[in-house]
């Protein structure tokens, strides 16, 4: 059966790790969860594949805070991405 939370943990995991696999570049993690690491290799950059052209451009716009998710005026705060001295991975949109 399906479980939503075992969804997201593994969404998490596998997000986790394109974004160290691409140390950090968001355009090509998010570029390789969508079209595929081997798509992205192929490419040696984001794919020219328009739905993973328009993916990119979308998320990061909502990544970095541009976009009104609620609907309301209040805008998102923008995601921030730190390591700290061990390597630890921190993503956070709060301070």
């Amino acid at each position: 059966p399906f479980d939503p939370q075992q969804n997201v943990d593994a969404g998490v995991r596998h997000l986790k790790y394109l974004l160290e696999n691409y140390n950090g570049d968001v355009n090509l993690t998010l570029a390789a969860y969508n079209a595929g690491e081997g798509a992205v290799r192929r490419s040696a950059g984001v794919p020219h594949f328009a739905e993973t052209q328009d993916y990119v451009r979308k998320i990061t716009h909502l990544y970095y805070g541009g976009f009104d998710l609620t609907q309301t005026g209040a805008s998102r705060d923008p995601v921030k991405v730190q390591r700290d001295e061990r390597g630890v991975l921190y993503i956070s949109n709060t301070d």
